[in-house]
Order: structure tokens, then C-alpha cells, then sequence
């Protein structure tokens, strides 16, 4: 079965939709929402454990909720991803199949300046293609690997600070899974329903400059080249 992780901000209804979309699926049995505004108190039906926090503890929170799954396969939706019930199946018969690295819907791969890159499905018209990193929109992983994410992350980051702190995760989660499989991500075209998205991250200044440098660290610290 998957466990579900979502983070909650300040789409309260994008994620109540996720969860109405969720309540009869035949393959999740753990849905957790881990709430970083504590300016909200977020409310949901019993069969969802509910993480309300006294304040912002940053993006690494949604590894932080994984260490809390009941099952080996994990699946993180953002607040802006209706995940229809065949892509989850599917990204579960994939992660079946290869547990070692992350099933996804959304990778980058870097330019040929070894800057951060864009959507690594555009201009393809393959179900499939593989990539080094993976986007946490919709991505499904070994909660092994969220634990071990925290053995590395404040190597990684350090001193290198952005609006949002923690902005990254999905990075350094990305390359620790590659070095540790050798492998390279899957992406896949499988079908979402994208919604509203305010209080966007990548909208921010500095953005791509930021997660070029962060990028740039995962390669040499995991010692991975493109």
C-alpha cells in the first residue's frame, strides 16, 4: 500500500480536494498532511493524521512527515496536484518493480552550462524518460531514503540561504537517491489536474540562481556528473 504526504500552506481548499480524491482509493491506507502555517488550524476526517505545527518549519518537513508513514512506499503531492487514481496506480506498479530511485511526474535535467534546467518532458513524446532530478509535485520513493535525508542536508545547503528556507529538498533528496542507486530517476506522463497555485516558490527572485548553486554542491558532494 502507499502512504500519501501533502504539505499544507495556504491552499486549504486544493487540499481538501486532494484528500476527497484520496478517500476511496483502493492503494493509499495513509494519508498524512503536515500543516506549516500556524496561523491555520487545519482540520480533516479521522483516517487523516494531521501534522499542526506552532510555526513554519520549512520544506524539509514534508521528509520529516515520511519518517512518519506506515508504509515502505511513499507518495508526496504538492497543494497545487490532483492526482487522478490510474497515475497513482501506475507510478505504484513502476515503484514495485524499482524501489531504488524516484517515480515521478516532474524531472530536470541541467543545460549544457550545467545550470538548473527546465521540465525534462518537454519536447518529448515518450511515456517515459529518465532524469537526475525529480520535482516533489508527485513523486513516489523508499521512506528508507527520508531518514537519510536528514544525514545530509545541512552539509548540502550550509550557508546558502533563499527566501524559503528548505527550498531544495527536492535536490538533494534527487542526487542522494541517485548516488545511492546509480541510477538516474523515471519520469512519466501520466495524467494530474493541475490547480490553482498562489503563493508560488519558483516565482521568487533568485530563484533558478539558487537552485543552480544548490545543484551544482549535490554533484560534487555526491561526486555525480551530468
Amino acid at each position: 500500500m502507499i502512504s500519501v504526504v501533502s504539505m499544507h500552506w495556504k491552499r486549504t481548499d486544493n487540499t481538501h480536494r486532494i484528500l476527497a480524491s484520496l478517500k476511496n482509493s483502493k492503494v493509499v491506507n495513509d494519508v498524512i498532511i503536515w500543516n506549516n502555517n500556524p496561523d491555520v488550524y487545519f482540520q480533516a476526517e479521522p483516517w487523516v493524521r494531521v501534522v499542526n505545527t506552532s510555526q513554519d518549519f520549512g520544506l524539509n518537513t514534508r521528509f520529516g512527515a515520511a519518517l512518519y508513514a506506515k508504509n515502505d512506499c511513499v507518495l508526496t503531492i504538492d497543494d497545487d496536484n490532483l492526482i487522478p487514481e490510474g497515475t497513482i496506480n501506475n507510478l505504484y506498479v513502476k515503484w514495485k518493480s524499482n524501489q531504488k530511485i524516484i517515480h515521478t511526474l516532474d524531472g530536470r535535467v541541467p543545460t549544457d552550462k550545467n545550470e538548473y534546467g527546465h521540465d525534462v518532458m518537454l519536447g518529448h513524446n515518450k511515456e517515459m524518460v529518465e532524469a537526475p532530478m525529480s520535482m516533489t509535485r508527485c513523486a513516489m520513493y523508499h521512506r528508507k531514503y527520508a531518514a537519510k535525508y536528514f544525514d545530509v542536508w545541512r552539509d548540502l545547503q550550509g550557508d546558502l540561504k533563499h527566501s524559503v528556507d528548505g527550498n531544495g529538498e527536492d535536490l538533494m533528496m534527487s542526487y542522494l537517491i541517485s548516488a545511492a542507486s546509480g541510477k538516474k530517476h523515471r519520469v512519466y506522463r501520466y495524467p494530474r489536474t493541475e490547480l490553482p497555485a498562489p503563493h508560488a516558490i519558483h516565482g521568487k527572485a533568485g530563484h533558478k540562481e539558487f537552485r543552480t548553486e544548490l545543484m551544482r554542491r549535490c554533484q560534487q558532494y555526491f561526486n555525480i556528473r551530468q
